[in-house]
């Protein structure tokens, strides 16, 4: 009798080896399993992360233009001898899908600017960074939108155009004199609107500094007038 109970016993035993042998195969199956889906899953979204392109913003453009809260120019008007602060607002970064390729996204920094006396607010301006182009878009008492507002690396030569408007450096590394200061590397670059259905009429010069941003601005809209930098103040 005791012979047989061991033998149950070791039976038993026996039986429960192979259980839990098969269990734990059945679990290290199953990790290996849900472990291996893992992985494809995640291959999967590196292909289709690399499907999608990624445009990034000129380091030359952020570098000489991604100015930050805190930024702020001070203009003598020439037709009234007032002078107007511009002083950055916001400044934002954002990725959007190309409108060129709806699959890659382009990265953005837009930049709004308030124009305003010792009044009141009287005009927004906005630089919109993009690939190595700014576009500049003007809010007062007539709104002007500057499609290729500048290229970099700054070349002479046609910036762009549509059907109205047309842009294009007309020289650089230049030398001038604003309200008695001296700068040197000035870009200078020219917006012209002849055909004037959508946006009235301008021919407008912009003198740029690596350093100071728009020096003198040369405005030819409703009226003419010079802007000429007094004072400023640059964070990036």
């Amino acid at each position: 009798m005791y012979i047989i109970f061991g033998i149950k016993i070791a039976a038993y035993n026996d039986i429960g080896s192979r259980i839990f042998t098969a269990l734990k195969y059945l679990i290290m199956k199953n990790v290996f399993i849900i472990l291996s889906g893992l992985v494809l899953v995640q291959l999967c979204a590196c292909q289709k992360q690399s499907s999608h392109p990624h445009e990034p913003i000129d380091s030359l453009l952020v570098q000489n233009f991604n100015y930050k809260v805190g930024t702020y120019w001070i203009y003598k008007d020439s037709l009234t001898n007032e002078k107007d602060s511009f002083f950055v607002t916001d400044n934002t970064f954002s990725s959007a899908n190309s409108s060129s390729n709806s699959q890659s996204l382009t990265d953005l920094i837009t930049i709004n600017i308030s124009q305003s006396n010792s009044n009141s607010i009287k005009a927004k301006w906005s630089l919109i960074l993009s690939h190595n182009v700014m576009d500049c878009v003007y809010n007062g008492s007539i709104s002007i939108q500057y499609n290729d507002f500048i290229y970099v690396p700054f070349t002479v030569g046609l910036l762009g155009y549509n059907e109205e408007d047309s842009g294009f450096v007309i020289s650089v590394n230049n030398t001038d004199t604003v309200n008695s200061n001296y700068y040197s590397s000035v870009v200078k670059f020219k917006h012209i609107n002849d055909a004037g259905t959508v946006f009235p009429h301008f021919d407008n010069t912009f003198y740029f500094n690596m350093a100071a941003g728009i020096i003198k601005m040369e405005l030819n809209q409703d009226t003419h007038y010079i802007w000429e930098l007094q004072q400023y103040k640059i964070i990036k």
